[in-house]
């Protein structure tokens, strides 16, 4: 009966001097000093929670964003939390609603929520989206937005993914051959004459002919002057109006070009007064 009696005590006293429990995802961690309440563990817990959601959808995630927030409670307490931004593709069988209505069922006894549904954009892309916020025991804020579901409607995303790529070769004017190679071929290309040289005049007639485009290859100033290649060149020293002529006379020595491009000018295409002047005069020409 003694031996009991000691165990019994022995169990009490550890028992009432263990340590608290561990908290809930859900709970914030306070610092040393209980100035700011970390909410960064719950936050990923909550994402989680998200993701096997949308995966049981069907949904596809495209993109992700993570940043880090921060906000002043009350008392001056400062609260930390993650945020994420998902880029989202609907399933054409599932509907955003009843994605909505899981969540809010699944996360429902994890302290988060569904707060918030209105249209918005991802990057210039129509959306809804969708915002999940985790419920903060500490009263300092009602809720932290820990998740923001971009919705794209089906199809969205695939078009995205289909991109456009112009293909311009520079430089034509040094030699013909080259240039009525790249002409045979069958792809749109487009081709941009350097002016004043031998086989400039050529070169356009070529491609004209082709079918394809052309453009002036348009001499400028590079950063390392002493890499400059051609003699007429618009230089960072040079006025609007000389500018402005050097175009003029660039673009009468390549009649039916259909656009500019800068040959060189890493100088020259960095100066706002420079590029005002030659495009003053491009547009003029309606090019």
């Amino acid at each position: 009966m003694l031996l009991l009696a000691c165990a019994a005590v022995l169990g009490a006293y550890y028992y009432f001097k263990a340590e608290p429990p561990v908290k809930t995802p859900a709970q914030g961690r306070r610092d040393a000093e209980g100035q700011s309440l970390e909410y960064k563990e719950p936050s990923l817990a909550l994402q989680a929670e998200v993701n096997d959601v949308l995966r049981a959808s069907k949904t596809r995630i495209k993109e992700t964003a993570h940043s880090e927030k921060s906000a002043d409670g009350k008392q001056n307490i400062k609260i930390a939390w993650l945020e994420r931004s998902q880029l989202v593709t609907l399933d054409a069988s599932t509907s955003i609603e009843e994605i909505k209505d899981y969540l809010q069922k699944r996360l429902k006894n994890k302290k988060g929520a569904v707060v918030r549904q209105e249209q918005d954009n991802w990057k210039g892309q129509a959306t809804e989206r969708v915002d999940i916020a985790l419920t903060v025991e500490d009263g300092e804020i009602s809720g932290l937005v820990v998740d923001r579901i971009y919705f794209a409607p089906p199809g969205a995303a695939k078009k995205a993914e289909h991109c456009k790529l112009a293909v311009i070769v520079d430089d034509c004017g040094y030699d013909g051959d080259i240039v009525r190679k790249m002409t045979s071929l069958k792809h749109k290309i487009s081709f941009a004459v350097i002016p004043y040289r031998n086989f400039s005049a050529e070169a356009l007639a070529v491609i004209k002919s082709s079918g394809k485009e052309a453009l002036l290859h348009l001499p400028m100033e590079p950063l390392d002057r002493s890499q400059q290649s051609e003699k007429i060149t618009i230089s960072v020293n040079m006025s609007d109006d000389e500018i402005k002529q050097i175009t003029r006379k660039a673009i009468e020595q390549l009649p039916g070009i259909v656009g500019v491009n800068n040959h060189q000018g890493s100088r020259a295409t960095a100066d706002e007064r420079v590029m005002r002047a030659a495009i003053s005069l491009i547009k003029e020409r309606r090019l």
